[in-house]
């Protein structure tokens, strides 16, 4: 069964603004500690790794859940299939944004040429942003012939995932030789 526009409804990956940047800086010594060898072992050897993420989130599409009556199996159209409700067309809603920004701080302190002790600071997450990453997408429920709206349709059930979770520090050192 189809409305004739499902062909042309959005992918499930579909975002369609994504801004991402990252850099890696290493600030030189200034020039007014560079020839002291306490300003150089203070101000030297330190790097600073931002990366930043703003984009569109994510698609979803309005279902009915349930079984109408008489029905073989669940879903609208009572046969199992996708209990998309068809009074919309595929993904035609969309997910709160994701703006994230993870930052690495990292100090190198060199012993010879070869070797070097690397102490870093990692934070995920940094400004604690609210990543909405799960919504609730029953918009309505069938019981025997009875149709009902659900208002928790479009709410928020689940905040971070794999990728966007709440903020996360992690510290480090590593010895190269």
């Amino acid at each position: 069964f189809s409305f004739g526009y499902d062909n042309e409804a959005r992918s499930n990956n579909d975002i369609p603004n994504r801004f991402v940047v990252s850099a890696v800086w290493q600030p030189s010594v200034p020039s007014g500690l560079s020839k002291s060898a306490a300003g150089r072992a203070i101000f030297g050897g330190w790097t600073i790794a931002p990366i930043f993420v703003a984009q569109s989130g994510n698609v979803f599409s309005a279902a009915t859940s349930g079984t109408p009556a008489f029905a073989i199996s669940g879903g609208l159209p009572g046969s199992g299939a996708c209990g998309r409700n068809l009074f919309y067309p595929r993904n035609s809603f969309r997910q709160p944004r994701i703006i994230n920004l993870d930052l690495r701080i990292s100090r190198r302190f060199r012993f010879t040429e070869s070797t070097n002790l690397e102490l870093l600071a990692e934070g995920f997450n940094v400004f604690n942003r609210f990543q909405v990453t799960g919504i609730n997408f029953t918009q309505y429920s069938i019981s025997g012939r009875a149709l009902t709206f659900q208002p928790a349709f479009g709410s928020v059930f689940s905040a971070g995932n794999s990728i966007y979770r709440e903020r996360q520090v992690q510290l480090a050192a590593r010895f190269h030789f």
